[in-house]
């Protein structure tokens, strides 16, 4: 087989797989089976040259031309669908855009004009999820970008904006200094999927301590994980949620404890989690101080209306008592 047929079966190989799953009627194995013999040996060598990229086989593998079969095996880290993961052709990552999509909304605060916030984005998708509802009353009115992002992003950010009817404002911010001054205060800031795997779980906590510094008093601070972020992170993130027994759970001294300790010492605490199925899970921080109040208010409400149920069932008991008697 010469070396101009290694093309043709690569792209005629990839053309199958992408065609079967975006409409989902044939395995990828069926494409494999498609293909001719001498066209399956010569996507096996471009495999063994690593001519994909992704293919990570052994010297002892490559001399004795041994053919390697599709499926990941032992002496293969990764496989050459794998770079679909994350794309618009993987089907979670529809289902993590329609989770983002349903759920930020609800938890943004009741304000008439919102002031958002997210920490060094990787994209400009998030502006649209941190625009209130249409029915909430509330409006979008800026979108701060803290953190450094190339032209190309910047551009985009600002476009998303001015569709979403915000002003996108750029501050500048570096781990371990102190946020641009011109920070005004904001009401809900985002820490996006991937931005903790990215940065860095203590570089993620500096920027945090900057938010919090102009964070107004009902704020707060929507973490958006996934597996990768929580990898770095060492634990689930319903592990730091105060007042859980995660908290206790954590080993001293590890990532996930150093996280906690760090996590508190900005100021913020995590109040509650919620994980999908689609692989991300919505953390929200309070300021302590508020946190304390809703804390507060919540024991209120449960006393009171533990109060309620006794005067029921006082009630209640006082009127079987009265049938009774007359009966």
């Amino acid at each position: 087989m010469t070396a101009p047929s290694v093309a043709p079966a690569m792209v005629t190989f990839a053309t199958l797989s992408m065609t079967c799953c975006l409409l989902g009627l044939l395995p990828t194995v069926s494409c494999w089976t498609l293909l001719p013999e001498g066209r399956r040996t010569a996507l096996q060598t471009g495999l063994r040259f690593n001519s994909w990229g992704h293919s990570r086989l052994s010297w002892h593998h490559w001399r004795k031309k041994q053919p390697q079969p599709l499926p990941r095996s032992l002496d293969c880290n990764a496989a050459p669908w794998d770079v679909l993961q994350g794309s618009i052709v993987d089907p979670r990552y529809w289902q993590q855009q329609s989770f983002l999509a349903g759920t930020l909304k609800k938890m943004l605060p009741r304000r008439k004009s919102l002031i958002a916030l997210e920490l060094e984005p990787a994209d400009a998708k998030h502006i649209s999820y941190m625009r209130p509802a249409e029915e909430s009353g509330s409006r979008l009115d800026q979108y701060i970008v803290l953190g450094s992002v190339d032209s190309k992003l910047g551009e985009e950010l600002i476009q998303q904006g001015r569709v979403n009817r915000a002003k996108t404002e750029f501050r500048t911010w570096v781990p371990g200094q102190k946020a641009d001054s011109r920070l005004a205060a904001i009401d809900v800031a985002l820490v996006s999927a991937g931005t903790i795997k990215r940065l860095g779980p203590f570089a993620v906590c500096q920027g945090l301590t900057e938010i919090r510094k102009v964070m107004r008093s009902s704020g707060r601070v929507i973490i958006v994980a996934n597996e990768a972020d929580e990898a770095a992170l060492g634990s689930k993130l319903e592990s730091f949620v105060e007042g859980e027994a995660g908290l206790e759970s954590l080993k001293a001294g590890s990532t996930a404890a150093n996280f906690a300790q760090t996590l508190r010492d900005t100021g913020l605490r995590l109040e509650g989690a919620l994980r999908n199925d689609c692989g991300l899970v919505l953390g929200i921080c309070l300021k302590q101080a508020a946190a304390g109040q809703l804390a507060k208010a919540i024991d209120a409400v449960e006393r009171e209306r533990a109060k309620k149920q006794r005067l029921q069932a006082a009630t209640d008991a006082k009127r079987k008592r009265s049938s009774r008697s007359f009966s």
